[in-house]
């Protein structure tokens, strides 16, 4: 017989009984660290506390502002989104058939305020971003456009 598991958070909440390996705690809240929470064989032999963990964050959004060879970009997180640090984020961007390049961003303490810079005059540039916390990358946003200003 498989063994099984019993986890609990740190209010003492089940949030599964009786499962077998692998086990999947649903309904959490994405970019939200969890802590505290204890597994239990079901035989009661073993207990263990399961460190910290952080969910992965939800696709953000992203708008974008043109500038003189330059834009700046607004990342917003999903709504719900909780309270995980976010330690990167990286812009993808291209203009027409060009091969795309990317900006990061380590540990951004504003994402309204990107700025990608060193771009052309007056060209259409597509981007996309992905955000990431200490358990990895969230799916890309919808690109979006841009149309860098024409210096005067």
């Amino acid at each position: 017989m498989a063994d099984k598991f019993s986890v609990e958070d740190k209010d003492k909440n089940s949030l599964a009984k009786d499962v077998p390996s692998p086990v999947t705690i649903s309904k959490l809240t994405p970019n939200t660290v969890y802590s505290g929470w204890l597994a239990t064989k079901n035989d009661g032999d073993a207990m263990l506390t399961i460190p910290d963990q952080t969910t992965l964050p939800s696709k953000p959004s992203m708008t974008l502002t043109a500038g003189t060879k330059q834009f700046t970009a607004n990342v917003k997180l999903a709504t719900g989104d909780g309270s995980a640090p976010i330690t990167k984020a990286v812009i993808s961007y291209k203009n027409g058939d060009n091969d795309a390049k990317t900006k990061e961003f380590d540990k951004p303490m504003d994402l309204s305020s990107l700025v990608v810079d060193g771009l052309a005059d007056g060209t259409d540039y597509d981007a996309t971003v992905v955000v990431s916390n200490a358990s990895g990358d969230s799916g890309a946003s919808d690109s979006v456009s841009v149309t860098t200003t024409t210096a005067s």
